[in-house]
């Protein structure tokens, strides 16, 4: 008998979920624990498994559904064998070469406009063919429009009407290279930062940073250690904003609305770009964890999230979101969207050489850009200065931020 897979229910808060793409079609053959498809919730994309061995007999929710947990997606059995009567697979396609059914037996047949019978005199004919001219250019005025040998002399006088100017050639349309499907990751990506744009009054404040004793830091943190337990400045800029945050609760907060609700835990949210789109894995309580900790932590969230495997709980609880363009080193800075329910986001560009002014004299220093986006139904312009400048001053002494 044909095995249903359904759509699984991923994390207490999910009511439904989109099909992405499938990575079979109807008709291949499929392994135990082989991804098949991909679905997306407003999170996350998680790839569903075969649950046997088999053949993909019918794909009954296409790319671009929308379902709730436990409906069918498909079924899979053995080949040939019968699909339950209850699905229903795609709609036949339609042929663009095949004719045009006929017309019902009642519709009345199109005119031929070819056909349509020119009255003329005798000598107006026999004139008009000796001439070559073609009568349906010729406008009678004899009794009920009746073309006279006078009406062909006119026309023959005055000439064939000039022909109408040769329409201008159409520009030459740019040739598509690729056709992207706005559905899946991409697509609830989309809808959520809609919501947030369209929904949340926000201001973005910018500021530089001094950042030289930051990177001489991190250089020292990582002096002798093995390549994959070196510490980022990712790693550092988590630490110094769940500390910031602590002496400025105000920015690690929720706003449903109705009430406004300030987190004694910083639940940082890390912004990862994947090749479909970008997940927000969470560092929880931040402040309560080691560098270290905090470090491996990321790069486990980080490698799930580029493997597919983060979980609704990975992304769940985020009260505060970094977002960090510096490695990409082409971004100075820009103005992050809001993750809601949260009211800020921390952005971070590139790092750049530039002249400074140090004990009076100009110098090459390196700076950082940091931008927060905060959402002015709850905090204001003093309060999110105020942090960036507890951020910037632990960026600038990077030893307070282990203290």
């Amino acid at each position: 008998m044909a095995i249903e897979l359904n759509m699984p229910k991923m994390g207490l808060t999910m009511s439904t979920a989109q099909v992405g793409k499938w990575l079979k079609n109807e008709g291949d053959a499929v392994k135990k624990g082989e991804p098949i498809v991909e679905v997306m919730t407003d999170k996350l994309s998680n790839l569903i498994e075969s649950p046997s061995d088999g053949i993909l007999l019918k794909i009954v929710a296409h790319a671009g559904t929308d379902l709730q947990a436990g409906s069918l997606l498909c079924y899979i059995g053995q080949a040939g064998e019968a699909v339950p009567g209850g699905a229903s697979g795609p709609p036949p396609a339609v042929d663009a070469a095949a004719p045009a059914a006929a017309a019902p037996s009642g519709a009345a047949p199109a005119p031929d406009q070819g056909s349509a019978k020119v009255v003329a005199t005798p000598v107006a004919k026999a004139l008009a063919k000796d001439k070559g001219v073609d009568l349906t250019q010729v406008k009678g005025t004899g009794p009920g429009g009746r073309i006279t040998k006078e009406d062909v002399e006119a026309y023959l006088e005055a000439g064939p009407a000039p022909a109408p100017a040769a329409a201008a050639a159409a520009p030459a349309q740019p040739e598509v290279l690729k056709v992207i499907p706005y559905v899946g990751m991409r697509q609830a990506i989309g809808r959520n930062l809609h919501k947030s744009w369209t929904e949340i009054p926000r201001v973005t404040q910018h500021c530089q940073v001094h950042a030289d004793a930051l990177i001489k830091f991190r250089a020292k943190l990582n002096e002798g250690l093995e390549k994959e337990k070196r510490y980022s400045i990712t790693d550092l800029l988590v630490k110094a904003i769940a500390s910031a945050a602590v002496t400025h609760p105000d920015v690690n907060a929720l706003f449903d609305g109705s009430e406004i609700k300030i987190m004694r835990q910083v639940n940082l949210g890390v912004a990862v770009a994947l090749p479909d789109g970008l997940v927000v894995p969470v560092v929880r309580d931040v402040t309560a964890k080691s560098l270290s900790a905090v470090s491996s932590e990321i790069k486990e969230l980080a490698g799930k999230a580029r493997g597919g495997s983060l979980t609704p709980a990975d992304m769940a609880g985020g009260t505060l979101t970094l977002s960090n363009l510096g490695g990409y080193n082409s971004v100075d800075t820009f103005n992050p969207i809001i993750n809601p329910p949260q009211v800020a986001i921390i952005g971070v560009g590139r790092s750049r050489t530039i002249p400074v002014v140090k004990n009076g004299q100009i110098e090459p220093g390196v700076v950082i850009s940091l931008s927060v986006s905060h959402d002015h139904r709850v905090l204001d312009g003093a309060p999110v200065a105020e942090f960036l400048a507890t951020l910037s001053g632990l960026i600038e002494e990077p030893l307070k931020i282990l203290v």
